[in-house]
């Protein structure tokens, strides 16, 4: 049998939100070990900026509470401030979370635009599971040209792409 790796990741941003843009340039991380017992799993737990050109392959994500995705457990923009995950592709690996996991994203928020990602990898939850985005509030965002051919299951909100999809309108302070 296979044995868990030595090294636990430990998600870039959790609290503390990742605001920056990180591009992979198209390399693929092999053999990420996610094991999280908090909020905010991934190679990203929470982001408030951009993820591009990477690719995850052979790799475990065990999210136990909300927000599970192998690139970006949450990621949120602004009317002001727009935040993107393109391009970034997810196989041969295992998504495990309770609510809002996907393939990709556990949940995206408002102002978040979603392109040419894509996932074969089997993913698992409770609420809230898809194969690219396992919740998105689509206001001000835009979806295309992603896909999924990985195996999704839970228990309500499933879906190959998104699990679940709603709008709001912005509200002003």
């Amino acid at each position: 049998g296979s044995s868990a790796p030595a090294r636990r990741w430990v998600p870039i941003g959790n609290s503390n939100a990742f605001y920056g843009n990180f591009n992979g340039n198209g390399y693929t991380i092999s053999g990420l070990y996610v094991n999280n017992s908090d909020y905010y799993t991934g190679l990203f737990g929470c982001c408030g900026g951009s993820i591009t050109n990477l690719k995850i392959k052979n790799s475990y994500i065990n999210g136990k509470d909300l927000y599970t995705g192998a690139v970006v457990g949450n990621i949120y923009g602004s009317s002001d401030a727009k935040a993107y995950v393109s391009n970034c592709s997810v196989s041969s690996s295992v998504v495990k979370g309770t609510n809002y996991t996907g393939g990709v994203i556990g949940k995206s928020s408002s102002y978040v635009s979603v392109y040419k990602c894509s996932n074969s990898a089997k993913v698992t939850g409770k609420d809230y599971v898809g194969g690219i985005t396992g919740d998105a509030l689509v206001s001000g965002s835009k979806y295309y040209s992603n896909t999924n051919s990985g195996t999704i299951s839970g228990e309500w909100g499933i879906g190959g792409v998104c699990g679940y999809m709603s709008t709001s309108k912005p509200t002003s302070e």
